[in-house]
């Protein structure tokens, strides 16, 4: 447990080095119980993967990267647990050690490197931001914020003395309905002499108001903003 409300989980596999040179998504396959062993999607003609019929077709969900230590052959994945819902929380909270999961990927480009940095994200978006903290240049500014329910959910991050990190803490307020990262985000004023990257991860009815205000209101590029909803409501 890194927090009360977090699980990290150690995988072991082979062939690690891809998951560490390229991307930080991956899609984890979740197979049914039962099943005498696991089946896994196949590539086919096209490229696209071909599945495993209805029945033995794992559940999969996209999570990020937290580590990975190719010499040692570990990747690191950490889980928001948020009680008895969601495929993944569920296995993640009560995975025996031996139990196999299938992973895909890795996808997702990393961000431009830039002279200024604005993050913001709720729990889930923990592990790529500590991600981002430590593949920025040292000499970069950051400002981040982080949603979530109360002080118990901190996290050390490792990152430069030029990194400012705020904690928006919603002690019982509805995650996924409050303004805390919106408010917050937009109360930054964005310079306009250095090269800048706004990232957010978060619910995405936030990610949406906060894609239209800095895109339309404040009209950052693509290079400049990179917005993505990790879940829904």
């Amino acid at each position: 447990m890194v927090t009360p409300r977090m699980v990290r989980v150690r995988l072991a596999g082979r062939d690690l080095a891809r998951f560490a040179s390229s991307g930080h998504i991956v899609r984890l396959l979740f197979p049914p119980s039962g099943l005498a062993a696991p089946e896994w999607p196949k590539p086919g003609k096209n490229g696209r993967p071909v599945w495993p019929e209805e029945g033995k077709r794992p559940q999969s969900r996209v999570y990020t990267i937290r580590d990975v230590d190719v010499a040692a052959g570990t990747m690191d994945i950490d889980f928001v647990v948020h009680g008895a819902h969601g495929v993944a929380a569920r296995w993640a909270v009560d995975a025996p050690i031996g139990d196999v999961i299938g992973v895909l990927g890795p996808t997702g480009l990393g961000l431009r490197q830039a002279e200024w940095y604005l993050l913001g994200g709720d729990e889930t978006a923990i592990p790529a931001i500590a991600r981002i903290l430590a593949k920025i240049d040292p000499t970069a500014h950051a400002t981040v914020f982080i949603e979530i329910e109360d002080a118990a959910e901190r996290q050390a991050l490792t990152h430069s003395d030029y990194v400012t990190v705020h904690w928006l803490e919603r002690n019982g307020l509805p995650v996924g309905r409050t303004t805390l990262l919106v408010d917050a985000m937009k109360s930054v004023t964005l310079p306009d002499d250095r090269t800048k990257v706004v990232w957010i991860g978060a619910e995405l009815e936030t990610v949406r108001d906060l894609r239209v205000y800095f895109k339309k209101d404040l009209g950052l590029d693509r290079l400049e903003l990179n917005a993505s909803g990790y879940w829904r409501f």
